[in-house]
């Protein structure tokens, strides 16, 4: 285990770098989720120690992708939030948020999720695939919504 003050000084933009790879090279996704969360933690909380160059809100979207793909739903919707903060806006990523709202059981915020992005400009930047799932998700929830 790293001592506190060892940790400390361990710049935050390079363990980044090392969970982008593992995240998007290497598929240790349970390795680059403990990398990206105490980086992002310890920059939130210093905001000073991340470099000029060191793109914030793309690292809450890997958060999220890599605790999506684990299953993490709550916290993966979490990171999401904070790269929304930041400006994050993408029509696949809110598909997928719709699909965590789901799981969790809150049904009208997924499908206020999946209407924010069908019927509207977004609508073009999505795969066929993804919107035929995201239409099929959309009558199914109306359905447990008697709308």
């Amino acid at each position: 285990m790293w001592k506190e003050a060892e940790l400390a000084s361990v710049n935050p933009n390079h363990v980044l770098h090392c969970a982008d790879a593992l995240h998007m090279f290497l598929n240790a996704e349970d390795h680059a989720i403990a990398l990206y969360a105490g980086a992002l933690q310890q920059i939130e909380e210093n905001p000073e120690v991340a470099e000029p160059d060191t793109n914030v809100m793309g690292a809450w979207v890997n958060l999220f992708m890599a605790l999506s793909w684990r299953g993490k739903t709550s916290a993966a919707l979490q990171a999401y939030a904070k790269a929304t903060e930041l400006g994050f806006q993408d029509p696949q990523a809110r598909l997928l948020v719709a699909t965590h709202l789901h799981a969790l059981g809150r049904f009208t915020e997924a499908l206020n999720m999946i209407d924010t992005v069908l019927g509207t400009t977004e609508e073009s930047s999505v795969p066929p695939s993804m919107k035929t799932v995201a239409q099929q998700r959309r009558v199914e929830l109306m359905k447990k919504l008697r709308v």
